[in-house]
């Protein structure tokens, strides 16, 4: 379970990273703020869940495991929000012009949170805290 969810924070980090660049590097009046945001909260959770699964030191683990249940269950209401959003806008898309990205990020956001936190919950990082 550990090296999926290490496989899907991976992939989080580098998507999240590659949106911001694409974000700073390309015109602003062809990509809009959202793509800023949504790479910002991928690399933020691929990043963080990857330190955890690092082993954070004694001292730090319940507080780490407290964030990581918190940060995790916030990212599958906005992976889930986008997903959603997404597969409604692919119902009737604007020119015939369906959005896939936007869904698919929301999906992999979701999905890495989810196997994150049955991952904690299967190792009692909680238990006696």
């Amino acid at each position: 379970m550990k090296i999926a969810i290490a496989v899907l924070s991976a992939i989080n980090l580098t998507a999240g990273i590659g949106l911001i660049g694409a974000w700073i590097t390309l015109p602003s009046s062809d990509i809009p703020v959202i793509v800023l945001f949504t790479g910002l909260a991928l690399a933020v959770q691929g990043g963080f869940t990857l330190l955890y699964l690092s082993r954070p030191a004694a001292s730090w683990r319940a507080l780490a495991a407290r964030l990581m249940i918190a940060g995790e269950t916030a990212a599958i209401a906005a992976g889930g929000l986008a997903a959603l959003t997404g597969f409604l806008y692919n119902l009737k898309p604007r020119n015939g012009d369906f959005e896939f990205g936007p869904m698919s990020l929301g999906v992999l956001m979701a999905m890495q949170a989810v196997a994150a936190l049955i991952y904690i919950r299967s190792r009692g990082e909680l238990e006696g805290g």
